[in-house]
C-alpha cells in the first residue's frame, strides 16, 4: 500500500463551505486540518488504508492517486468527514493508550512473579 500525503491544508481559497465563517471559525478549522494531518503522517500503512476508506466515502474529498501515494485535498474535505476523521484518531489514540496499559501491567506481573 502507498502512502496518504496530505496536501493543501488551508482552506480559505478554495472551501465553499468557509465562506460563511468568520477568521476566527476559519482559523480553528484550518488548525484542525493541521492536527489530522500530522496525526495521519504518524499512523501506519494499515491505518492509512482505514483513513483512505473514510475519505473515499465523503463526497467532498479530493483524492489524487499517484505512483507514490494518495494525496488529500483537505482544503475541500467537508465538516463531517473531517470529524469522522477526528473520531477515527480519537479511538486510535485511545486504543494505543489501553495496548501500553495492558503491556506495561503484564510488564509489572511477570516482574511480581518471577521474583517470588
Amino acid at each position: 500500500m502507498r502512502e496518504i500525503y496530505i496536501k493543501n491544508i488551508r482552506g480559505e481559497d478554495h472551501a465553499m463551505d468557509q465562506l460563511s465563517l468568520d477568521p476566527a471559525e476559519i482559523h480553528e478549522l484550518n488548525h484542525r486540518r493541521e492536527a489530522v494531518r500530522a496525526a495521519i503522517e504518524l499512523m501506519t500503512k494499515q491505518q492509512h488504508v482505514e483513513v483512505l476508506h473514510l475519505l473515499s466515502k465523503s463526497l467532498s474529498a479530493k483524492l489524487n492517486e499517484t505512483r507514490s501515494g494518495v494525496y488529500v485535498n483537505m482544503a475541500f474535505l467537508s465538516e463531517s468527514a473531517l470529524k469522522e476523521i477526528e473520531l477515527f484518531i480519537t479511538h486510535h489514540v485511545d486504543q494505543e493508550s489501553y495496548i501500553r496499559l495492558a503491556e506495561d501491567e503484564k510488564i509489572a506481573l511477570n516482574s511480581t512473579l518471577v521474583q517470588k
